[in-house]
């Protein structure tokens, strides 16, 4: 299931969501995957019952880009936001 969740500095992230629990583990890509990359991780990692973001960084895939350029550490807190909130 694909989220989105708003970044500090405008962005708008989006994550494939493949667990729904009470505390969170996030999968970030580097500059050659995507978050589909991190599917097979991402659902072995479920199993254990955390929610389980796997992030599109901006300007990889369908991701509203920020008004600051290079703000990846607000994404990954707004990630951290969201699978705690």
């Amino acid at each position: 299931m694909e989220v989105s969740f708003a970044a500090s500095d405008s962005g708008q992230m989006f994550a494939n969501l493949y667990v729904k629990g009470s505390h969170g583990v996030n999968l970030c890509n580097g500059a050659a995957n995507n978050g589909e990359s991190w599917h097979t991780q991402a659902l072995k990692i479920g199993e254990r019952g955390p929610k389980v973001p796997a992030i599109d960084f901006w300007g990889y895939l369908v991701v509203k880009v920020a008004k600051k350029k290079k703000t990846q550490s607000l994404d990954i807190l707004a990630a951290n936001d969201y699978s705690i909130g």
